[in-house]
C-alpha cells in the first residue's frame, strides 16, 4: 500500500512487516511520525490481519478497560485521567485485536505509548507536556507522559466503552450495548475503516468484531462534558472499573 499525506510526505506499507517513507528537507519529525504511528501503522496491521481500534486504555491486573467515540469525545483525556488516579496507563489513540487469539480470553495490544492531549486536558490531567504534535502554527496539541504508565504491551480486553456527551441535566450513567449494536459500535471504533474493508476485507473484518463481542463488555458512558463535571465523571468510571474488577 503506498500512502500519500496532503504534507507531501509518503509511506509505502509492504507484507505486514515494513514501512519504508519518503520526505522533503522540510518536513518534521513530528509529522513524519503522526502518520507512521497513526495511518501507517494501522495499514500494516491490516496486512498482518489484526485489527485495530480507535482507543484509549488503561491496565489493571493484566485486563485492559478501552475507551472510544467520536473525535473529542475525550478518550486520551480520560485515560490520562483515570492513570492519575492509579490505574495504569495502556495505549492512547490505537489498541490492536488479533481475530486469531480471542479465545479464551481476548487478547489485545498496544499501539501508541505516549499520549496526544490538547493543552487544557493536559493541565485537567497532570500528565507531563511534551513536544508538539505538529508544527502548525496555532496547534496546541502535544504529547504528554501518562502519571503512571505500565510497561505491559499485551492485555485481556475487559471491556470497551463507548463515550458520550450528556445533556445538562443528566447524571454520569454506563449502560450495556449488546447483540447487533455491540458489534455495530465495535465496527464504528475500527480505525481507518477503508484501509480495514481494502485490505483486510468486509468478511474477516466483521467476523473479528463479532467473536470480539462475544468475549468483551461493550458500555456507553454518558456525562457531562464540563471542566467542573470532569473529576466527578473520571471518579465514576474509576469506580465502575474497581467494580468490574
Amino acid at each position: 500500500m503506498l500512502l500519500k499525506v496532503p504534507s507531501g510526505i509518503r509511506y509505502l506499507i509492504e507484507d505486514g512487516c515494513r514501512i519504508v517513507y519518503s520526505r522533503s528537507a522540510e518536513h518534521e519529525d513530528g509529522d513524519v511520525s503522526l502518520f507512521l504511528l497513526g495511518s501507517a501503522w494501522a495499514a500494516l496491521c491490516y496486512q498482518r490481519g489484526l485489527i485495530p481500534l480507535h482507543a484509549s486504555a488503561v491496565y489493571i491486573d493484566g485486563k485492559v478497560h478501552a475507551f472510544t467515540g467520536r473525535p473529542g469525545a475525550g478518550k486520551s483525556t480520560l485515560a490520562a485521567a483515570l492513570s492519575a488516579r492509579g490505574h495504569p496507563f495502556f495505549t492512547d489513540d490505537v489498541l490492536i485485536i488479533d481475530p486469531a487469539r480471542l479465545s479464551p480470553d481476548p487478547l489485545c495490544f498496544t499501539g501508541q505509548k505516549d499520549l496526544k492531549l490538547w493543552r487544557d486536558a493536559i493541565e485537567l490531567t497532570g500528565a507531563a507536556r511534551g513536544v508538539p504534535v505538529r508544527s502548525v502554527a496555532g496547534f496546541d496539541k502535544h504529547y504528554a507522559t501518562p502519571t503512571n504508565p505500565t510497561g505491559a504491551v499485551a492485555g485481556v480486553m475487559a471491556s470497551l466503552v463507548v463515550l458520550r456527551e450528556g445533556g445538562r441535566n443528566s447524571e454520569p450513567e454506563i449502560t450495556p450495548i449488546r447483540g447487533a449494536p455491540a458489534i455495530n459500535a465495535l465496527r464504528r471504533a475500527v480505525y481507518r475503516p477503508i484501509f480495514a474493508e481494502k485490505i483486510l476485507g468486509n468478511r474477516a473484518l466483521w467476523q473479528g468484531l463479532a467473536g470480539l463481542a462475544g468475549k468483551v463488555q461493550v458500555m456507553r458512558f454518558t456525562r457531562r462534558m464540563m471542566p467542573d463535571e470532569f473529576d466527578s465523571g473520571v471518579a465514576f468510571m474509576a469506580r465502575w472499573i474497581e467494580a468490574h474488577d
